[in-house]
């Protein structure tokens, strides 16, 4: 498991931008302050559960996604995130029909901000 502290720090710092306080983004997020200090204080050696991934992913407002979280934290390689990326990315399309362009757009513009990519050359 490589845990990428900084990155789930920089992730962190643009949740709270987002929310304006650590305190409304503790309460957004479902998590406890006391929580997120001790991750910022780096008082936590191990990265943070799975569970508190998800919230923090479902309550992020587009900024991660629970599978960059899960790769961030070490929980799972880049081949298993393309391969569950490309599993949503068919379901998305399926919806896709029928919806307006303004629709469609905002949904590349959300998966464009997943940073998550298999580096070249690299087999899954």
């Amino acid at each position: 498991m490589n845990y990428d502290k900084q990155k789930f720090l920089n992730i962190l710092d643009k949740l709270k931008a987002s929310f304006g306080s650590q305190n409304k983004m503790a309460e957004a997020l479902e998590l406890s302050s006391s929580y997120i200090t001790k991750i910022y204080d780096e008082n936590t050696k191990n990265p943070p559960a799975p569970e508190y991934l998800k919230k923090i992913a479902e309550n992020s407002n587009g900024i991660t996604t629970y599978e960059e979280l899960m790769s961030i934290c070490g929980y799972l390689n880049d081949c298993e995130i393309t391969e569950r990326s490309k599993s949503r990315l068919q379901q998305i399309i399926k919806l896709a029909n029928g919806l307006s362009v303004q629709e469609v757009n905002y949904l590349i513009k959300q998966l464009n901000k997943s940073k998550i990519q298999v580096k070249e050359g690299e087999e899954c």
